[in-house]
């Protein structure tokens, strides 16, 4: 019995080349969602930055409303002493 080794060189190619293919179609879908975790994350970190934000804005909102407060106070109690 003789080995016929063109036909398992076509075999392995063919193997080759559809493992090959196959791993081509798993990384497009990696990238694929890989490129939809980043959108995901982008659109986090810009939520998460308008709330900081919104933060810094009320922080000084509230510094503001402290300062003229304590200004009325120390003003009437100028006034009255």
């Amino acid at each position: 019995m003789e080995v016929n080794w063109q036909n398992i060189f076509y075999i392995m190619t063919s193997l080759v080349m559809i493992v090959f293919m196959i791993t081509c179609v798993w990384l497009i879908k990696l990238l694929i969602l890989s490129s939809r975790l980043v959108n995901n994350l982008t659109a986090i970190v810009h939520k998460w930055s308008n709330v900081t934000d919104d933060i810094r804005n009320l922080k000084e909102d509230v510094k503001l409303k402290v300062s003229s407060f304590l200004l009325k106070v120390l003003d009437k109690k100028y006034k009255r002493g």
